[in-house]
């Protein structure tokens, strides 16, 4: 489970340290334990935060340069079963900034239907392009084809409703006729069939946020084509701690004694710190 810190983030991952993970299948111990290095990440996320993380579960760069993303969870529903494990962080978090933008633009949940409908889903590259490509996509109110098909007749009852009106009051006894035929043909209205119809002409799918179809396909554009894209990389292994530097006193004790050994070694008597010794 995450922790409590990363709860409403777009995007969590679980980050392994992969080397820590390895030697744990030789630990019997640490694998009944489940004892190795890793860390929930919450993105989108900063190189400081990162690094951070990183240090936390031993990936320095130095002797462990390997991670691997092993889980996700989302504020998406569905985004999790098509995100890739072993993604790469900056493609990561560059998706996670988009789904920001996304939410402020739109909200999430034609996002969310795109990603149930397992449209524009093959790859992380897809999934990202699916969010520079939102006008494209247009979702209903409706779960079903009948509901679908009942919706539409509502909405032409409400557009022509006036039109039976004024046939039934005409003076015109064809034009009453026709009126009554329109209004028995309404009642046999197969709405489901007229719903599954229209889906299969407009090749839309039922999600659980709404009827989703696609508008314009031919305005479909590839924005984004691979890591190289990433707006704000934030991978960066930790800072390695400075390496404490000899003081002035310590590097004078060490001339000293070198002068003294150099010393004793030409005239070949002990220095004086050995005679002190003696």
């Amino acid at each position: 489970m995450a922790n409590e810190e990363s709860r409403g983030a777009p995007i969590r991952a679980l980050i392994v340290n992969t080397d820590d993970m390895a030697s744990m299948f030789a630990d019997l111990e640490r694998l009944r334990n489940s004892d190795f290095a890793r860390k929930w990440h919450s993105f989108p996320t900063t190189k400081e935060d990162i690094q951070a993380t990183l240090k936390e579960i031993g990936v320095d760069g130095v002797e462990h340069k390997q991670y691997y993303i092993t889980d996700y969870e989302t504020s998406v529903p569905a985004l999790r079963d098509r995100l890739p494990v072993g993604a790469d962080i900056d493609e990561i978090n560059h998706l996670a900034m988009r789904i920001e933008v996304v939410e402020k633009a739109y909200g999430l949940e034609t996002f969310a239907a795109v990603m149930e409908s397992g449209r524009h889903c093959e790859s992380l590259t897809d999934i990202i392009n699916v969010t520079e490509n939102m006008d494209c996509f247009y979702l209903q109110p409706s779960y079903s084809a009948e509901m679908y098909g009942e919706f539409l007749a509502t909405m032409a009852q409400d557009e022509f409703g006036g039109v039976i009106e004024r046939l039934e009051h005409s003076p015109d006894p064809d034009m009453r006729e026709l009126a009554g035929y329109i209004t028995r043909l309404e009642s046999h209205f197969d709405s489901a069939a007229y719903g599954r119809e229209l889906v299969q002409a407009e090749n839309g799918v039922f999600t659980d946020s709404g009827y989703l179809t696609e508008i314009n396909p031919g305005e479909y554009v590839d924005l984004y084509s691979g890591r190289h894209d990433v707006e704000y990389p934030v991978f960066a292994y930790p800072e390695r701690e400075p390496t404490a530097r000899p003081s002035v006193m310590d590097k004078l004790a060490a001339a000293k004694e070198a002068a003294e050994k150099q010393g004793s070694e030409r005239t070949g008597h002990p220095s004086k710190s050995h005679d002190a010794e003696l």
